[in-house]
């Protein structure tokens, strides 16, 4: 937007052939350069940002890694609770077995003890 005259403070929208051959009659403006200081400071911002990003990168592999080696440990202690359970199970049938005295008769039996009056045949295995 451009105003038509100094004295008019109305601004009028220009075509755009007139905006590129305006550009054609301008001189072409050489690209800028930054002071050096400011471009040590970009590259010193820059600097410290690609180090927090591979901070936080390496941080987060670093992290995934022991989460793996977490999950392998709790496999292994999840099917060692499940080897604990099934033992305690045979533990208590066997509790309950004992508690049966007909079952600790025929354990005394087969160890070879008898009742008063009882005889013991052994069985011959050959």
């Amino acid at each position: 937007m451009a105003a038509r005259s100094k004295s008019e403070k109305v601004l009028a929208f220009r075509s755009p052939h007139i905006q590129t051959a305006e550009r054609k009659k301008e001189p072409a403006k050489s690209r800028q350069t930054l002071h050096p200081a400011a471009r040590r400071r970009r590259f010193i911002w820059l600097g410290i940002m690609l180090f927090m990003l591979s901070w936080a990168v390496g941080q987060l592999v670093i992290q995934q890694f022991r989460i793996w080696d977490k999950e392998e440990v709790l496999a292994q202690k999840k099917q060692e609770l499940a080897a604990v359970k099934q033992q305690t199970e045979q533990l208590k049938r066997e509790v309950r077995q004992l508690n049966d005295t007909n079952y600790l008769l025929e354990l005394a039996h087969k160890l070879g003890y008898i009742k008063p009056g009882e005889q013991n045949y052994q069985e011959h295995h050959e």
